[in-house]
């Protein structure tokens, strides 16, 4: 249930010119049977102007033994899954003309804080190719997307080429079941899961009780043509369209789930988690360090503006261009980063940092003075100050460049 993907929303398109030209014998009602039969009133289904026929499918709500599934917190076993989706359109010549046309892939993570943490934490980071966005889905509720193009943050469903959604999962469930916390499985958890809820799962009735649970649910929208190339890609070596008959031939042949969670991975690597997470003591260069206090400071709109008053504008760019590429030290992200990759977690060893505020926020105090030098510098003797202290040193700055951190301080000069 948790760390596994799973396929939450699934689109796909019938072209009812090209199906009754090379299937003029197919009988296009038994599609609407057969997802009764196996998705029950929960599947979609509508007509384009065109006349082609959409299908929208929730697998992990697939009906189980005729049984409604009211989360979905869980996927079916991969036979099963196979057996819903190829049997909505047993024909498997009619299954090859049959195009992919959204594919959401999920997962849950259950974390050792509070979800809102994590998502503040992810929204405060600069990436290289994405615009962060924080959505409200209800009062209590918030959740950060990330995604190629500006959308309007009103919108609860933000949608474009590729986009990524971070949002805790407990809330959302409660939001939806009038805050009711027992969540009826489908599927009996693992020894080891079950073992590690402890008290929250009862395995005689197979429920979970959600509450006080940290799960962050981690989402990818695929609804473009490109990035379902891709995808196609990655399952048959060839950039064709993604087809049902490619998915019902690998999930028959149970590696569907496997290559999904290789398909999962590679977009966070490639989008989000691109930078791998480092001890909290570890050295960078100079540029690196001044770009992370940038970039922790929170204010690169007061600087910005205030290195084009003093006609330093490349360099501004150059220092908030590395910011995107800084590995980032914050406990949070290493908890992440292992949980998502199954990586060592750099920062494992320390205690109770989750609860605390990264130290190099709370450890400088640096005045600026002289428009090739920096003046006095005050020192905490905190982790990894002296690096930074040093760098900063060294760093070429404007004179009035704005005070960055404000902490308790003594004048070692």
């Amino acid at each position: 249930m948790f760390c596994e993907v799973k396929v939450d929303k699934l689109r796909f398109c019938i072209n009812r010119i090209k199906l009754h030209e090379l299937f003029p014998l197919f009988d296009i009602s038994c599609i609407e049977r057969n997802l009764e039969h196996y998705y029950g009133k929960i599947a979609g289904r509508k007509f384009t102007k065109s006349g082609n026929l959409i299908i929208d499918i929730t697998p992990t709500r697939q009906l189980r033994e005729g049984k409604y599934v009211k989360n979905n917190l869980q996927m079916p076993s991969e036979r099963v899954f196979n057996q819903g989706l190829s049997g909505i359109i047993p024909d498997v010549a009619v299954q090859g003309i049959v195009s992919i046309t959204k594919l959401h892939l999920t997962i849950d993570l259950r974390l050792s804080v509070p979800t809102c943490a994590c998502i503040e934490m992810l929204s405060c980071l600069k990436y290289r190719r994405l615009i962060a966005l924080q959505l409200s889905s209800s009062k209590h509720n918030a959740s950060l997307c990330l995604t190629h193009s500006k959308h309007d943050i009103r919108e609860r469903d933000s949608t474009g080429a590729l986009v990524f959604k971070f949002y805790a999962k407990e809330q959302e469930y409660k939001d939806k079941h009038n805050c009711d916390t027992l969540v009826n499985l489908n599927e009996r958890l693992s020894a080891q899961t079950a073992k590690t809820l402890g008290a929250s799962y009862d395995r005689i009735n197979n429920t979970f009780d959600i509450e006080g649970q940290n799960l962050l649910r981690v989402e990818i929208q695929l609804e473009d043509a490109s990035q379902l190339k891709k995808v196609n890609k990655f399952l048959t070596d060839n950039d064709g369209r993604l087809l049902l008959s490619t998915l019902t031939d690998k999930a028959s042949n149970n590696v569907l789930y496997s290559k999904l969670d290789e398909i999962f991975k590679w977009y966070l690597k490639e989008y989000v988690f691109y930078r791998k997470p480092v001890a909290a003591n570890e050295k960078y260069t100079d540029d690196e360090l001044v770009a992370e206090l940038l970039e922790k400071s929170g204010r690169l709109d007061v600087y910005n503006a205030r290195f084009k008053d003093l006609g330093e504008v490349k360099k501004f760019k150059k220092l908030s261009s590395k910011i995107a590429n800084v590995a980032p030290t914050n406990p949070l992200y290493s908890e992440l980063y292992h949980l998502l990759f199954d990586e060592p977690n750099p920062n494992i060893s320390t205690k109770n940092e989750h609860a605390q505020k990264d130290t190099t926020s709370t450890a400088l105090m640096v005045v600026f003075s002289g428009i090739h030098s920096i003046g006095k510098v005050y020192r905490a003797s905190m982790r990894n100050v002296d690096a930074r202290v040093s760098a900063l040193k060294r760093y070429t700055l404007p004179i009035g460049y704005p005070v960055p951190y404000s902490v308790p301080y003594w004048d070692d000069s």
